[in-house]
């Protein structure tokens, strides 16, 4: 139906989804392929593996009680896109909310309740079935293949298909698989690449700031790490956050939460930046405030500022989260949720905050009607940068510059945008002053890449039967500019087809044929062709 009085009155009137009970569902046996990770890539690769192969049986698990990823319970939808638009099932998704819009099928960032219920409708019309509130437990696997996963909702349930597909952004499933990975920034030298490694202090800091109080402890939120040589390697990935929904409309407003264990000292280093400068910074040159994507309402999307040195994103608070169990990761997402909510109610309520910084921040607040029963906070935080596969090839800069691959399964369209990894105290004439390290220009351009099938191949001596679309094999540097949902999503298709190929033969993923694979892709939609070089193929003599 069509939506009349606004997104609140819509949130009442919408019917619950078809899998509202997913969590903590008895599993059926006998599935022939278990995706990990309800991700847009997780969701993509269980319907592009059902379509390809109807008579599969196809469990989608996922630890979290809420499925879309980042795209819905974490806030950005489908906004990250250049040169190359969303396609194929992303397009199905967006129809199935467009009576919530006037009929407009290009709202790429709905409202999120609204997001995850279209996930919801094409996951059903696929009939992938779906658990979620799993945690992995553990992983067997005999010789070159995974034999089972065990997971924990209430009581241990075990899953032992042919295929796996890890879509998780931690990429557990690798981890625990001992499948070759790696994470943090490469050395300049490892695969030749200009912004590897340690990079100059960015974004600059217009007033410098001193990182210590008086008894020479550091301010909060600075890391006692000391600055990475340039060009060197280190395990800094990129800082993580949560994304925001922001709103200046008063009548879907809420105001910026008080966190438990806010201390307003905690925010010394914003104080004294803020009061250095010589012109009181507004709301909306601290933060990135993108209104979403398509969206005919006054929704935002609350990102980093990249040109400001203090903003969402919380540099270091991620250590230990890539490798870390449960009760380690529960509390990086405390911590990272509390510095960017305590920053918002500091800018807020605090008196020693500049008059047209605070007033500015007034100004908005979170939306009301999203994220209901978590404070409107998402419930996803954004792991920017988790590990990532080494397969047999690494996708780095050199790839990413080239642009054409002959195992193309996509096409991607983004620049390295590379986030600050660290913020440190770095000593400069004796003093040590508060730096930002890590960051790039994210100009995100009209550069097309091909996605090549070794993105998601783990090395053929190590697994045979197990697809990676998120944790991809990439450096750290190339990451930057395939992070991007738009983009994981068709990496998620193509696994998805991969593992409905080889399933029956039990051929080993690697060796699946990359003519049939990119036939199949190209008639399910994904723009696997550069413009002008590759024709459509027939699907006719493909055969699974």
């Amino acid at each position: 139906f069509l939506l009349r009085g606004g997104p609140a009155t819509f949130m009442k009137l919408w019917p619950a989804p078809a899998f509202a009970s997913a969590a903590c569902r008895a599993p059926a046996s006998g599935y022939d392929l278990v995706v990990f990770g309800a991700t847009p890539a997780g969701i993509a690769a269980a319907v592009s593996a059902k379509r390809t192969n109807t008579t599969m049986r196809v469990a989608l698990v996922a630890p979290e009680e809420h499925i879309g990823g980042m795209a819905s319970p974490g806030g950005i939808g489908f906004r990250d896109f250049a040169a190359v638009p969303p396609c194929c099932t992303i397009n199905e998704w967006a129809a199935y909310h467009a009576d919530a819009y006037g009929g407009r099928e290009d709202v790429w960032q709905p409202d999120n309740y609204i997001g995850e219920q279209s996930f919801y409708k094409l996951l059903k019309n696929a009939s992938v079935e779906v658990f979620t509130g799993e945690e992995l437990v553990g992983v067997k696997r005999d010789g070159l293949r995974l034999t089972e996963i065990t997971t924990k909702c209430g009581e241990e349930r075990t899953w032992s298909p042919s295929q796996f597909i890890d879509a998780s952004y931690e990429g557990d499933l690798v981890r625990l698989g001992n499948v070759s990975y790696t994470f943090g920034r490469e050395a300049e030298a490892t695969y030749k690449e200009d912004l590897a490694g340690g990079l100059d202090f960015a974004p600059p800091f217009k007033a410098n700031v001193s990182a210590t109080w008086d008894n020479g402890t550091l301010l909060k939120y600075v890391s006692s790490r000391k600055p990475t040589v340039l060009g060197e390697a280190d395990q800094g990935v990129m800082a993580f956050s949560y994304r925001l929904c922001v709103t200046q409309n008063t009548t879907n407003q809420a105001p910026f939460p008080k966190p438990a264990g806010y201390a307003p000292e905690n925010f010394e280093l914003m104080r004294r930046y803020m009061t250095a400068l010589d012109k009181a910074p507004a709301f909306t040159t601290i933060f990135g405030v993108y209104p979403y994507r398509g969206y005919p309402n006054q929704k935002h999307d609350l990102c980093d500022a990249n040109t400001f040195p203090i903003t969402s994103d919380a540099p270091d608070l991620s250590d230990g989260y890539v490798e870390g169990i449960e009760k380690i990761r529960r509390e990086i997402r405390s911590n990272v949720k509390e510095y960017v909510l305590g920053y918002l109610y500091w800018l807020a309520n605090d008196p020693s905050v500049p008059g047209l910084t605070q007033n500015t921040t007034r100004e908005w607040g979170l939306c009301e009607d999203e994220f209901t029963d978590n404070q409107n906070i998402p419930y996803q935080m954004y792991v920017r940068e988790g590990l990532r596969l080494v397969g047999d090839h690494v996708f780095s800069e050199a790839d990413w510059t080239k642009a054409k691959s002959s195992q193309s399964i996509g096409l991607g369209s983004w620049g390295l945008d590379i986030h600050v990894v660290h913020r440190l105290a770095s000593e400069e004439g004796g003093k040590l002053m508060v730096r930002d390290e890590g960051y790039t220009d994210p100009g995100t351009g009209a550069h097309k890449f091909q996605l090549p099938l070794s993105l998601i191949l783990p090395k053929k001596a190590e697994v045979t039967n197990l697809l990676v679309p998120t944790c991809l094999s990439t450096s750290h540097v190339t990451w930057a500019g395939l992070r991007e949902e738009p983009t994981m999503w068709q990496l998620g298709m193509g696994a998805g087809t991969v593992a409905a190929m080889v399933a029956a033969a039990r051929t080993p993923v690697q060796e699946v044929d990359i003519k049939a694979l990119q036939d199949h892709l190209r008639h399910q939609g994904v723009p696997v062709d550069l413009p002008g070089e590759y024709p459509v193929q027939s699907l006719s003599s493909v055969v699974i």
